[in-house]
């Protein structure tokens, strides 16, 4: 299975009142993270976390307790830059591009075709992306909704925060999108 998510933000203390989030304190936040995602995430998944890791210099330790195969889009900026400069690999976690296109055969959303479908993956919401027009799908996070709305656009945040503090899967996605009105 593949997931994707973004905006942990494990060990940033502030968050829990800047976002509101539902949680007394930091290592309550860190151990429901935690599970949610080792709760659906097999060890054989892959998931794609769109950045804000941790504001801490400490990315590995939480990487480290997360199922599945994770591909990081790493910033050399911004939250994640503290912990990349101390970044130690781990066998599990791949460092890709701050902005990724990743394709689909649409066998892959239980579709019987051979189209090939792309999602762009970036951690800040675009207003246009890699064929955007030609029927693709855009992926974010950064501003920390709560909820998803369509705006017109066949794009998601998939933020912890706007998904029940859980990674979400591509089925979930492909579920959106055509609830959106989107179809091949």
């Amino acid at each position: 299975m593949i997931y994707f998510t973004s905006d942990s933000h494990f060990a940033h203390v502030n968050i829990l009142k800047y976002c509101n989030r539902p949680f007394d304190t930091i290592e309550e936040m860190d151990s429901k993270l935690i599970e949610n995602w080792n709760s659906v995430v097999s060890p054989n998944d892959t998931v794609y976390h769109l950045g804000d890791v941790t504001l801490g210099k400490d990315g590995d330790r939480f990487l480290s307790q997360l199922n599945g195969y994770i591909r990081v889009l790493s910033y050399p900026y911004h939250h994640d830059k503290h912990w990349l400069k101390n970044y130690t690999p781990l066998s599990n976690v791949e460092l890709i591009s701050g902005l990724e296109v990743i394709e689909f055969p649409a066998r892959d959303f239980e579709m019987n075709t051979k189209y090939k479908h792309s999602i762009t993956l970036c951690h800040y919401e675009m207003k246009n992306w890699d064929r955007k027009h030609y029927n693709s799908w855009h992926l974010f996070g950064h501003d920390h909704r709560k909820e998803n709305k369509f705006t017109g656009d066949f794009s998601m945040n998939i933020g912890v925060d706007a998904n029940n503090f859980t990674p979400v899967s591509l089925e979930q996605v492909t579920q959106y999108m055509i609830d959106c009105g989107w179809s091949l």
